[in-house]
Parts: structure tokens; sequence; C-alpha cells
């Protein structure tokens, strides 16, 4: 029986095998040939129902190409297009291009992207490594594979099929690690030998108010509002590597709930003031090297550690990079895990009994389930207390 017109055709082969087209009613953007799809079948019949479905995929505008690209391919496509329409920092855009090049490309980038097993992305997925790379990897195949749903290239996502595996364990279980965070005496000490240090106001705030490390350099004397004694945070400084030289660059927040308005301790707007004091002290010394164009409160001193004279002029004023706040630390605690100090800022704030909610809040977090994750494991005094306050409220019943 002879099909209709935008039915396809059906023909025999010499080797006795039909074989079935369909027109896809579109021009290969390089070759300018009209686009078809192919179906073959053992008999008459069973490749009129392979057409019949081909058929409804075209009138449902589901996967309808010839040839779909190499997922390496895809990749790189994906990525420059995606760089140009969304505002990805220069952070993003290196970890991006990292895990393409070092572990998509290499382990899948030959598949074409009709044909990625869930099951091989899925082992994939579990031999990369630390769980902060897998998860990463999960989110970037995820987002690539959305958009090629989106171009009609795949009929379904295969990362969104995949399980995020778990590492550490026995059998696999995820292990939940102790928060490493400073005692009080610990964060009393080192408040007080902060104090003397040109970056001691930064490890204030950041052991008081929680702030990230990225934060706390991106305030700027805009953020601060002396009289009502808040400090807004808006936007952070990141370091990424270009051409192997360390860049510093000014950023908004990812999200908008990190973007956020916090009272400041009497001791952050003492310690604020005298690195107000220095840094007009270094703008004096400078003079026309001046540089700031962001008015940042912590800049590249002209002064180093020890108190001489930097002969370094194009540093001056500038963003202070992250490693030099983690060199900072080091020398005053011997260990440079900056993050340390926002954990003991929430898990202070705990334990005096803050709502989680509120903590949630002032550490900037998208989401009330990332603090609850992050602190489910209750310090031995909050766990003493939660005790306490079962035997005052049973006592005596």
């Amino acid at each position: 029986m002879r099909r209709g017109r935008g039915e396809g055709t059906i023909t025999q082969r010499r080797d006795g095998r039909w074989m079935g087209r369909v027109d896809l009613g579109e021009r290969d953007e390089i070759t300018g040939k009209r686009r078809r799809k192919t179906v073959y079948g053992a008999t008459r019949a069973a490749c009129g129902q392979a057409m019949n479905v081909l058929l409804g995929k075209k009138e449902n505008n589901e996967l309808l190409t010839t040839t779909t690209p190499t997922l390496a391919q895809w990749a790189e496509e994906w990525y420059q297009t995606q760089i140009d329409a969304a505002e990805w920092t220069p952070g993003t855009q290196q970890l991006y291009r990292g895990l393409i090049d070092n572990h998509i490309v290499p382990a899948l980038g030959t598949l074409r992207l009709e044909k990625i097993p869930v099951r091989k992305l899925q082992t994939f997925l579990r031999e990369c490594g630390p769980r902060p790379v897998t998860t990463h990897l999960r989110c970037l195949l995820s987002q690539m594979f959305k958009f090629a749903m989106q171009q009609r290239l795949m009929t379904y996502n295969p990362a969104a099929l995949t399980v995020q595996p778990r590492t550490g364990g026995a059998r696999g279980k995820r292990v939940t690690r102790a928060i490493k965070r400073l005692t009080v005496d610990e964060g009393a000490a080192l408040i007080d030998q902060a104090k003397g240090h040109p970056l001691g106001a930064a490890i204030i705030i950041m052991i008081t108010m929680g702030l990230r490390l990225g934060e706390v350099l991106g305030v700027a004397w805009r953020n601060i509002d002396w009289t009502g004694g808040l400090l807004t945070v808006d936007q952070q400084v990141q370091s990424y590597r270009k051409h192997h030289g360390g860049l510093q660059v000014l950023s908004h927040l990812k999200t908008e709930s990190s973007v956020r308005t916090l009272r400041m301790p009497a001791l952050v707007i003492a310690m604020l003031k005298l690195r107000q004091r220095a840094q007009k002290e270094d703008r004096l010394r400078a003079g026309g090297d001046w540089r700031n164009p962001h008015d940042l409160v912590f800049t590249a001193s002209v002064l180093d550690r020890r108190g001489h004279v930097r002969h370094a002029q194009n540093k001056r004023g500038n963003p202070v990079q992250p490693n030099v706040l983690r060199r900072a630390l080091r020398d005053l605690t011997g260990s440079g895990h900056v993050h340390r100090l926002r954990h003991t800022a929430a898990t202070l704030l705990l334990e005096d009994g803050t709502p989680l909610h509120e903590v949630s809040w002032i550490l900037g977090h998208s989401e009330l389930s990332t603090t609850a994750d992050i602190y489910a494991e209750f310090t031995p005094k909050m766990k003493a207390e939660a005790a306490t306050r079962m035997d005052t409220i049973f006592r005596g019943k």
C-alpha cells in the first residue's frame, strides 16, 4: 500500500531487508541537505511498524536526528554556548573546563549522545573519586543533557537516572566526620593574636560572623553602616588561575540567599575602625601608586608582614589574595584551614541556643537542609544540654 505524503517511503534492499525513510522537514546546518531518519525491518510489515513509531516521534517533537554528536563534541559546544549565555564567574568557568577536559572527555568523549548507557555513566561517577568531584560532574552532565533535550538531540537525561555515589565507611555508607572547630578558649586566644595582625579584622569577622573567605575579602566600605552597626554581604573576591598566574576578581554572590545584612559585634566595629585608619596610612605611603577602585576594606598593604615597606608598586591597594589570608591564619594557628572559623561561628551560635534557621540565614545558605546536613552531628555540649532539658521536663512525673 502506498504511503501518503509526509509519511515517508519504504523500499526493499538488495539483501532482502526493508528500509523506511522519514523526512525530518529540516536541513542540515552544515551541508544544507535535507535531514532524514532511516529504520530497517526483516519484512515490510515490521518496517512499517518501525516507521509508525518514527512518525509518532516526529509528531511529538521527539528525537529526530540522523547522527548525534559525540559527548566530547557536545561538551565543547555546550560550554562555548553557555559561557556567553550564563553569568559564570571565572572560578566556575575554570571548574567546568577542568571537569570536561580531565574527566568527561577522556572517559566518555567517544560516546554518541543517543547511546550513553546509564550503567556506564553510573560506573564513571563511582570511579571518579572524592564526593565533591562526583557531585559537580553529575550536575554538569545533567545540564549538558538537558540542553541536548531542548535541541532535540536526546529523548531523556541519563544523568538524572544515576544515583550520587556514596564514599567512605563500610559497604559504601557515608561517614559523617566531626566538625573541626575551635573551642571558646581557642577562639578567644586567636582573637587576641589577630588584633595585632594587618588582616586581624578579617579573621575576627570570620570567627564571629561566619563569613566565607571570599565574602570577607569582598567587603567594601559602602557595605558598612556605622550608625546601625550593620554589615551587608553582597560580593566576593575570587582567585583563579589563568596562564599559570593567580588573578583576583570581584563578583556577585551565587544565590540571592547569600546576600544578607548582619549586625556586627562591638569587637568587629572596633577592629574595622582600626582597619580604616591603617588603610588611610597605606594610601598616604603609596601616593600616586594607590589602587582601590572598588573601595574594598581589605587591600594589599605597602607593608609586609614584618612591617617593612614593599617595593611592588602594582600591589598597593589591590584586593587581598585568598591565599594571603590563609597564610596569615597559618602563622597564627599553625593551620590555614579558614573554613574552621566559619564552622566555629556556626557551632558556637547553635550551642548558645540560636535556632537553626537563624544560623542558616547568618551563614547565607540557600536551603535550611544544607545547614542541617552540615551540622547534623551535634556537639557534646548540645547533646548534654538536650539530656538535661529532658530530665527537667519529666522530673517529678
